[in-house]
């Protein structure tokens, strides 16, 4: 079985994103202490990533980028060591 290149990058990328913005704009009052390891922790990881508006979608942009890189590289290795044939 080999994997898609485009979608394993789409995957990646919209799930990280994705992630980000939902849990970027408001630290829940359900989950105040969860919220705010995970916001220190991405602008620690991503140096463009601030807490405010403009901040939440240049790192959410930052992170999509960076995880569909990741993807299309885990994608690649993965059909290349798999030994699956190319066209079945």
């Amino acid at each position: 079985m080999r994997l898609s290149h485009r979608t394993t990058m789409v995957a990646g990328g919209l799930v990280w994103g994705g992630a980000i913005l939902l849990v970027s704009p408001v630290p829940t009052r359900a989950r105040p202490i969860t919220d705010r390891a995970f916001l220190q922790m991405m602008s620690s990881a991503c140096t463009w990533f601030h807490h405010m508006v403009a901040g939440i979608f240049v790192g959410m942009v930052d992170r999509v980028v960076d995880r569909a890189v990741a993807g299309l590289l885990f994608a690649v290795f993965y059909n290349t060591f798999s030994g699956s044939p190319r066209h079945p």
